[in-house]
C-alpha cells in the first residue's frame, strides 16, 4: 500500500478568492512578513514529520487581504508504508527524489565558515547551499576592528595620561577607540587569510610572527595582541589603494608587497624598502608600534605608490624632502576624512610624544631661506602647500594632482619645479581652471611668485608680455609687444569666456589693472596668421 500526497493545485480556484489554505498537518506556514503593498504568506510542504526539498506554497495578499499572486512548488510524493528511517530526529534531513524513489537525505555542514552544505544520501550528493553570502570568492569581506586613524583622532585628545602607549597594555580608553569596520581578505583551505592577490604579510626582520589565518570571519583584537596592528596595516593600506583606484590611478598599486608589521627588532622607526622584490613595508615596534597608527602606515604606503609612478628618483636634497612631504601629505589627507582634529601633528599618535617630536603640516616656512640640512624640517615646507591645495580644491582633486604629479618626479628635481608640474597638470585634467588656487598656495611659502613662469615670452614667439607681476598685484601695466611688423590684435576673456578686453594696436599693447576685477584671464593675441594664447592673474 502507498500513500499519496496530491499537490494543491489552483489554490485559489479550489479555496476561493483571497482565501487561505486549509488547515493540513503537511502544510507548515512560516511567519509572514508585511512589505508597503501587502502581506507575504509560505507554506513548507512536510512528509512523514522531514521537510520535502524545494516544495513550497508562497502567495500575496494586498491590504485587503485579497490574494494577489500565488506561486505553487508542492510536489506528489510517494514512499513506503513503513520506512526504516536512519536519522537522529534533526530537522537536517529532508526527502528528495532520487531518479523514481524518493529517499530521505541528510544536510552535512562542508563549510562552517563559509555557510556551505551538501544534501547527501550514502554517497551521493544531491544538492547544495550556502548560508552565508560573500560577494565574491577567494576574497570575502570580514569583519575587524581597527584605529580610525588613530585613538588620539578618534577621541580627539592629545597624548598624555591616560591617553599614553603603557607599553601595549590593554587600557580600555584606548581599546574603547577601536572601529569595526569590514575589509576583504583571501579565503582558502577553510582560513581566511591578511593577503590579497598583490599584498601579504611576511618577514623582513625580527620578531618573527606568525601569519594572521583564523577559521572565523571577525578579526577583533586588542592591542596587547600583535594580530592588533596586522590588522590594522591591512586595513588601511587596503582601503587607501580602493580609494587610489576609484581615482583612477591603478598604476600606482604595487604588483606585490610584503609587509612586515613587527620589525626592526622592536626599534622606533618604519620604511619601505624598495631595492627587494617585492618591494616590501617595516613597521617598528619602539614606542607606540607604528602599524597602530594609521597614519604612519599609510604615509609608508605612499613612498610604495611613489616609487611605483617614478622609481628610483629619490637623489638631491630637496627631492628627498619632496618625497618625505608628499607622503606626509598622502597620510593626512587619508586621515582628514575621518577628523580634522590636530591634522597639521601628522602621527599625533606614534609621535608628538615623549618617544619622538613627530612632523608637522600647514607651516608658514618659505623658500629657500626656511631649507636647512635636516630633511625632517625641509619635509614641511613641500607637505603644506599640498595641505593648501587640499583645502581649497577639496580632497578628490588635490589627490588626483598629487597621485599625476608622481609620475613626473625625477633626479634632483626641485619644489619650483615639481609646482609649475603641478599647474602644468591642472591644465590638463581641468584646463586650468585651478590655476589661482594652485599658484597661492605655492606663493605663500615663496616656491613660486605670482609673475614667475608667466611675464615672459618665448623667445621663439613673435610676442613679450612684460609686467605680469605688477599687473598681478595691480602696481604697473601688462605690456603686450610684438617683435615683428604689423598690426596685434589682442582680445582678454575671463575664466567663464566672457570679453572684457579687445583692441587692435602697431607695435605694443597695454593692459591697465585696475580696470580688471581679481581672477584669472586669457589673453588671446593675433597678428598676420599667428595665433597664441597666454595667462595671467589679477590679485588684487
Amino acid at each position: 500500500m502507498k500513500i499519496k500526497l496530491l499537490a494543491l493545485l489552483l489554490i485559489s480556484s479550489l479555496w476561493g478568492f483571497g482565501q487561505r489554505p486549509p488547515d493540513d498537518p503537511n502544510l507548515k506556514e512560516l511567519p509572514p512578513i508585511v512589505s508597503a503593498t501587502g502581506t507575504h504568506r509560505s507554506w513548507i510542504q512536510y512528509h512523514q514529520g522531514f521537510p520535502v526539498h524545494n516544495a513550497r506554497l508562497d502567495q500575496f495578499f494586498d491590504h485587503r487581504g485579497v490574494l494577489r499572486w500565488s506561486k505553487d512548488q508542492l510536489v506528489h510524493i510517494e514512499t513506503p508504508d513503513q520506512i526504516s528511517l536512519q536519522h537522529n530526529g534533526s530537522s537536517d534531513f529532508e526527502w528528495v527524489k532520487q531518479g523514481d524513489n524518493w529517499v530521505l537525505a541528510h544536510w552535512v555542514s562542508i563549510d562552517p565558515v563559509l555557510g556551505r552544505w551538501q544534501l547527501q544520501y550514502e554517497n551521493d550528493v544531491l544538492a547544495e547551499k550556502q548560508t552565508k553570502l560573500f560577494n565574491h570568492l577567494p576574497d570575502s569581506l570580514v569583519h575587524a576592528q581597527v584605529f580610525l586613524i588613530n585613538p588620539l583622532n578618534t577621541a580627539e585628545k592629545p597624548y598624555g595620561t591616560p591617553y599614553v602607549d603603557s607599553l601595549d597594555r590593554d587600557l580600555d580608553v584606548l581599546n574603547n577607540e577601536r572601529k569595526w569596520v569590514t575589509m576583504r581578505v583571501e579565503y582558502s583551505n577553510g582560513l581566511f587569510k591578511l593577503k590579497n592577490s598583490w599584498l601579504e604579510f611576511g618577514e623582513v626582520s625580527d620578531p618573527i610572527k606568525a601569519p594572521v589565518e583564523q577559521v572565523s570571519d571577525t578579526f577583533s583584537f586588542t592591542r596587547t595582541q600583535y594580530e592588533f596592528e596586522d590588522v590594522n596595516a591591512f586595513y588601511h593600506i587596503t582601503n587607501y589603494a580602493d580609494r587610489v583606484l576609484k581615482l583612477g590611478f591603478n598604476q600606482l598599486i604595487p604588483d606585490s608587497l610584503l609587509i612586515d608589521a613587527h620589525g626592526y627588532n622592536g626599534s622606533d622607526l618604519s620604511s619601505f624598502n624598495y631595492e627587494v622584490d617585492p618591494v616590501e613595508l617595516e613597521f617598528g615596534e619602539g614606542g607606540v608600534d607604528d602599524a597602530e597608527d594609521g597614519e604612519v602606515v599609510i604615509h609608508e604606503f605612499g613612498h610604495a605608490l611613489s616609487y611605483s609612478a617614478s622609481p628610483g628618483t629619490v637623489e638631491g636634497s630637496e627631492r628627498a624632502a619632496m618625497e618625505e612631504g608628499l607622503c606626509d601629505y598622502i597620510s593626512t589627507s587619508y586621515s582628514r576624512q575621518y577628523t580634522d582634529y590636530a591634522w597639521k601633528q601628522v602621527f599625533n599618535w606614534d609621535g608628538h610624544n615623549p618617544f619622538w617630536g613627530g612632523i608637522n603640516t600647514g607651516t608658514n616656512k618659505v623658500y629657500p631661506s626656511d631649507l636647512t640640512g635636516n630633511l625632517n624640517t625641509n619635509r614641511e615646507l613641500w607637505s603644506s602647500p599640498l595641505m593648501c591645495l587640499y583645502d581649497k580644491l577639496g580632497r578628490d582633486k588635490s589627490d588626483s594632482l598629487v597621485f599625476e604629479h608622481l609620475f613626473f618626479q625625477t633626479k634632483n628635481a626641485t619644489m619650483p619645479e615639481m609646482a609649475k608640474v603641478m599647474l602644468m597638470i591642472d591644465t590638463l585634467f581641468w584646463g586650468g581652471a585651478h590655476y589661482y588656487d594652485i599658484k597661492e598656495c605655492f606663493v605663500q611659502h615663496t616656491i613660486l611668485e605670482w609673475g614667475a613662469g608667466v611675464e615672459q615670452i618665448e623667445e621663439n614667439t613673435p610676442f613679450r608680455l612684460l609686467n605680469s607681476l605688477g599687473f598681478a598685484h595691480g602696481t604697473g601695466n601688462l605690456s603686450i609687444q610684438s617683435r615683428v611688423t604689423g598690426d596685434i590684435t589682442v582680445k582678454v576673456v575671463d575664466n567663464t569666456g566672457r570679453l572684457c578686453f579687445q583692441e587692435i594696436g602697431s607695435n605694443q599693447i597695454d593692459l591697465d589693472p585696475t580696470t580688471f576685477l581679481p581672477g584669472i584671464y586669457h589673453i588671446l593675441i593675433q597678428q598676420n596668421d599667428v595665433n597664441l594664447s597666454y595667462k595671467v592673474i589679477r590679485i588684487h
